[in-house]
Parts: structure tokens; C-alpha cells; sequence
């Protein structure tokens, strides 16, 4: 088989990845770490001409993490050497107060331009940088297509005068099955499928890789590590008072079934030769009409060489439909 040259691996790349995290790697792994490998990725992708990340997590928490360090940003330089500091300083997991942060902004949508070797993130789409587009990063939950599909009635369609039809016949030549192939508009729903991919005025075009983003178990061992610390200072500031009485530590969040539940599927994992089944879609997951023209795949760790893997493969596998 032929290996494809440079510049057919640069045309399969995707236009469009969305990265679907899991709760568990939400709530059991550092935001801060989180952010910094997401800008990370934002670099990747610049590099190699991918104009749209989507971020989907189902409760919105990383939205809020994000929206409260980045709104109404103007061209702020990302300083990767303080956000690598904040992640070895600051254990910032989900605390159990986070409601008192909740922000309204379902979906949020920032562009990410480089300049030499620097990322700057903005709010508005910069067109001062006319030598690199910029890339589009949207951020959005559960809410945002529930919403819109609420808001959307559908017309109806004119009926086809010439349809084609589908018969299969018995040997004595009676017709035992007959049904009418719908046209393309009614099964793609094009109107439907625009306003599902447009976020605050904005419309980017429907995912062509899907990554599918859940926790290692090294993240786990260091989340429990973490927990078990943090109850150990909370207990002494409880009992001593007078000495930590500025200290204030938040509780961590610890929802028991959701450990269970990613220690069982990543230790199943190492026991099934990385087939392991790719999380539901659906009230907890992404919704199903982004897989539409989507390739899935599946990771472990929120880290920058997976998701490069993962566009590499895309780039070297020959797609569903002949693209």
C-alpha cells in the first residue's frame, strides 16, 4: 500500500475535533491541569490548520472554571510557565461549594491566535492576525442543544413526486415489502443541523473527530492522595483552632460511585487490550447528532500526545462515505 505523501496526510486532517471529557476526569483531576493541557492542545491545532475545538462536558463544569479566569478577555497572552506553577502549587479539584460560582454562560466561545511562539485568547474574533486564522474554541454542556432543539419547529416538507420506492417479492412475484427512500434533506435535516452547530451567532461545521476523554488511573491514585490530605488538614484545623485559624481548605467533592466506576473501567481496560466500550451517549454524554459525520475515538489522560495520536490516525484511516 502506498504511503501518503505530506500534503494528502495535511488535506485528511480535520477540519473540527470535539473532545468529550468525562465527569469522573472532571471531578478527580486537577482543573488546573486541565487547562493547562487544553491550551496545550489549542497549540497542536493551530500548528496543523484545524480552525474548531469543541469542549463538551455534560455539567459545565470546566465552563464555569474557565469562564471565571477568561471573561470579557481582549488578546491575554497565555503564560504556560505560571499555569505549569498552578498545577504543582494548586490542587484546584471541584470543591462542594461550586454552585456559589455558577455562572449562566452554557456556552462559551474564545479564539486562540499565535504569534511567534506566544497564545493569546480572546473573546473576539482578532482580525489583526491576517497571517494565521484564528482557532475557534467553543465550550458548551447538556443545555445547549436541549435548548435548541425546544426553540426549533420544523416545516414541513413537500412531498416528492418522484419518489423511489423499494419493493421485495415473494418467488410467486408478490409484493411482501414496499416502502418510499427519503430524500437526503429529511434524513440530514440541514436547518435542524445549522442550528445545532451555532453557538452565540457563531456556526462552525459538525465534528469530523470525536475523542472521547476518560481518567487514568494514575489521576485517580492521585486524586485519592489528595482527598485523604485534605481531610487529614480539615480535621486539624478543626482541632486546632487557635493555630490555623486563617487556614481555610475547601472539602474536595467525592461522589463514590463515580470512583467506582472509573476504577472498574480502567482497570477492566488493561485487561481487554484498550477495546473497551466508548461512554454513553446521550443525557450524560454528547448528543447523538455530532456523531453524524464524526470518527470516535477513545483516550485515557487529558494529554496533548493522545489527542495527537488520535489526529494521526484520523489522517492515515480511510474515512465512512468515501471522504
Amino acid at each position: 500500500m502506498k504511503t501518503p505523501s505530506r500534503k494528502e496526510l495535511e488535506k485528511n486532517l480535520p477540519k473540527h475535533v470535539l473532545l468529550v471529557l468525562n465527569k469522573c476526569l472532571l471531578l478527580y483531576t486537577s482543573l488546573a491541569k486541565l487547562e493547562l493541557e487544553l491550551f496545550r492542545i489549542a497549540g497542536v491545532l493551530l500548528d496543523n490548520r484545524i480552525s474548531n475545538l469543541t469542549i463538551f462536558n455534560a455539567d459545565g463544569y470546566f465552563n464555569r472554571y474557565l469562564s471565571l479566569k477568561y471573561k470579557d478577555c481582549n488578546n491575554k497572552r497565555l503564560d504556560f510557565k505560571a499555569l505549569t506553577e498552578l498545577c504543582s502549587v494548586e490542587n484546584s479539584y471541584l470543591a462542594e461549594d461550586l454552585d456559589e460560582f455558577y455562572t449562566t454562560d452554557h456556552t462559551l466561545i474564545y479564539y486562540i491566535n499565535k504569534v511567534n511562539n506566544d497564545l493569546f485568547i480572546s473573546t473576539q474574533n482578532n482580525t489583526n492576525y491576517k497571517t494565521q486564522k484564528a482557532l475557534t474554541l467553543v465550550l458548551i454542556d447538556n443545555t445547549h442543544s436541549h435548548a435548541k432543539l425546544l426553540k426549533l419547529t420544523p416545516k414541513p416538507k413537500s412531498t416528492n413526486l418522484n419518489p423511489t420506492w423499494v419493493r421485495e417479492k415473494s418467488k410467486k412475484g408478490k409484493i411482501i415489502l414496499e416502502y418510499q427512500v427519503p430524500d437526503e434533506s429529511s434524513i440530514t435535516h440541514p436547518d435542524i443541523q445549522k442550528a445545532l452547530c451555532t453557538f452565540n451567532d457563531v456556526t462552525v461545521s459538525l465534528p469530523d473527530l470525536l475523542i472521547s476523554i476518560r481518567l487514568t488511573l494514575f489521576d485517580l491514585i492521585t486524586f485519592i492522595f489528595n482527598y485523604i490530605y485534605t481531610l487529614i488538614l480539615n480535621k486539624l484545623n478543626t482541632l486546632l483552632k487557635p493555630i490555623f485559624s486563617k487556614l481555610r481548605i475547601k472539602n474536595i467533592k467525592f461522589d463514590k460511585e463515580l470512583l467506582k466506576s472509573a476504577s472498574v473501567i480502567r482497570l477492566g481496560d488493561m485487561f481487554t487490550g484498550g477495546m473497551t466500550v466508548v461512554h454513553a451517549f446521550g443525557p450524560s454524554g454528547v448528543q447523538p447528532w455530532f456523531l453524524s459525520e464524526a470518527e470516535i475515538y477513545e483516550v485515557f489522560g487529558f494529554k496533548t500526545m493522545h489527542i495527537v495520536n488520535c489526529i494521526n490516525q484520523f489522517a492515515n484511516t480511510i474515512r465512512r462515505c468515501g471522504k
